[in-house]
């Protein structure tokens, strides 16, 4: 034991004296970019040094200090041949980690503790944002890249090329398989990012494990060639039930779906016919109710005369308390029994976070705009016992923790939130709120005045639904921007969910525009 430690502490020694300037020039980097404060003194140059130049020098500095001492090379068979493998990537990786690492954490913690941060929270922010789970992951990737090449000369062409071919590869599985669901306000990208970030840290381990445990070049760039194929399968065969499905195994409380009530407005769908010059004519709308124009592309592949039409869900029954959120909606027609083409759904603020409204008689409803070409409907309302299916994959998410302080600019910790501020400024009415959480993050978090309409509230973004135990690592920052009200100082409240229950609704329509054509015919 004591040789080996010996044996890393000459490795660190020899790279340190081989790449010390190279290696504290990024450090320094590395700190300084986690005080926003110096890096916007720098303007359009401090973010072409963040986003690009540091990125890139970290990435260079860690497949040098791998090659120095390269397990692919015969050319150091003098060096690395007495010296264990497992002994050898551990000096690698603790010279790594000194660099990039504590570099970071110690230029975070500075940071909050220059905002007047208390020293107990700049020590977990420190230590969640130069630690965080995507860096210690790229570290791996690339050491592990690093082992499988023979110099950086081949590295560097490799590392181009394999770029260029893996993000094509990537792009066209995504746009052609992946579901849009997964990104918003489903919450369910964990399912295919954790996946896939699991699915390279194996990899990555495996190939460091052979290369330096055995020194089987090819059997490790076997597992690299055969990994990229099994993703890019995983990926182009993950679709959106699929994806679903997964989320609903980690339902906490499968049975609480029972108590949610949805279902369709009755009447006949408000509906819009599509010109060509883009104005509508409308039929069988309900008042108040506009259609949302669509994208000149959506509108030449429907076609001239395109039927827009609006479906409105109520919410009628949900535990008190409780979120709902409609991340995914599809519309089917069936013909005695049997699902035809769907129509076509307009993507963006149908899909925003908390998208329920409240309604002059105070009903909670929320609409969804489909596109529906002209021939199709007429090939429809040919067939008298046609239906409409429409699917909804819901998520209903429960309070687990609550904070109630006044916006007074002091700075708490509260239980299952983390620490909270909250600073009115007068001259604007906004209510500047900040949130800081180390550990397991909740799902979702929302923000809101005392006495404000729910319609006030505000929500840190989509919703993350992954399981608590692969959302241990790091941190999260919350900001909300509330408007006040009167004089006084105002009262915050700040609210973290978790997902309960994860669950489907399907609902038939008979006809094709919410009733029987005769009654409901096309605009």
């Amino acid at each position: 034991m004591k040789r080996q430690l010996a044996l890393v502490g000459t490795l660190l020694h020899k790279d340190l004296r081989l790449f010390w300037h190279f290696a504290a020039l990024i450090a320094v980097f590395l700190a300084l970019q986690q005080i926003p404060a110096l890096v916007n003194l720098l303007g359009p140059l401090g973010a072409f040094v963040q986003q690009l130049l540091i990125p890139l020098a970290t990435l260079l500095l860690i497949m040098v200090v791998c090659h120095e001492d390269s397990v692919v090379s015969v050319k150091h068979d003098w060096l690395t041949r007495p010296i264990a493998g497992p002994t050898l990537l551990l000096a690698k990786t603790l010279f790594i980690l000194a660099v990039i690492v504590v570099p970071a954490i110690l230029g975070s913690i500075a940071n909050d503790l220059y905002l007047g941060r208390s020293v107990s929270e700049a020590l977990l922010a420190g230590a969640s944002s130069g630690a965080q789970g995507s860096t210690l992951l790229l570290i791996v990737v690339v050491m592990a890249f690093a082992a499988v090449t023979t110099s950086i000369r081949q590295a560097i062409i490799v590392s181009l090329s394999g770029f260029v071919v893996v993000a094509l590869l990537s792009s066209l599985v995504i746009h052609l398989a992946v579901p849009d669901e997964v990104h918003g306000p489903t919450g369910s990208g964990w399912v295919l990012g954790r996946s896939v970030e699991f699915m390279v840290l194996l990899v990555a381990a495996s190939v460091l494990w052979v290369q330096y445990g055995y020194r089987h070049t090819k059997a490790a760039r076997s597992i690299v060639c055969v990994a990229l194929i099994a993703v890019e399968i995983f990926l182009a065969s993950m679709t959106w039930p699929r994806v679903f499905a997964v989320q609903k195994l980690f339902s906490p409380d499968a049975s609480a779906a029972a108590f949610v009530q949805v279902q369709v407005a009755k009447g006949c769908f408000p509906a819009t016919a599509l010109l060509p010059d883009g104005d509508g004519t409308s039929a069988g709308g309900a008042a108040g109710v506009m259609p949302i124009p669509f994208s000149e592309e959506q509108r030449r592949k429907a076609g001239a005369g395109a039927i827009e039409f609006v479906t409105r869900v109520v919410r009628t029954s949900i535990p008190a308390g409780d979120l709902l959120t409609i991340g995914h909606a599809a519309v089917t027609y069936r013909i005695a029994g049997a699902t035809v083409r769907p129509a076509q759904a307009e993507p963006g603020p149908l899909r925003a976070p908390l998208p329920w409204t409240t309604l002059r008689d105070g009903t909670v409803a929320l609409d969804d705009y489909w596109l529906l070409p002209r021939s199709e409907f007429d090939r429809l309302a040919a067939v008298h016992d046609v239906e409409t299916q429409i699917d909804y994959s819901l998520s209903l998410a429960a309070p687990t923790a609550q904070a109630r302080f006044l916006a007074d600019g002091r700075r708490v910790s509260y239980p299952g939130i983390g620490y909270c501020s909250a600073k009115l400024d007068r001259a604007t009415a906004v209510v500047d709120v900040d949130c800081f959480k180390a550990g397991a993050q909740p799902a979702q978090v929302v923000a809101n005045l005392d006495g404000a309409p729910q319609t006030a509230s505000k929500a840190s973004g989509y919703p993350d639904f992954a399981p608590a135990v692969l959302n241990l690592w790091g941190g999260q920052r919350y900001t909300f921007q509330l408007h006040a009200t009167g004089s006084e100082v105002p009262r915050v409240s700040v609210t973290a969910y978790q997902a309960r229950a994860h669950f489907d609704r399907r609902i038939i329509v008979p006809g094709i525009l919410g009733g029987p054509v005769p009654q409901c015919p096309a605009p």
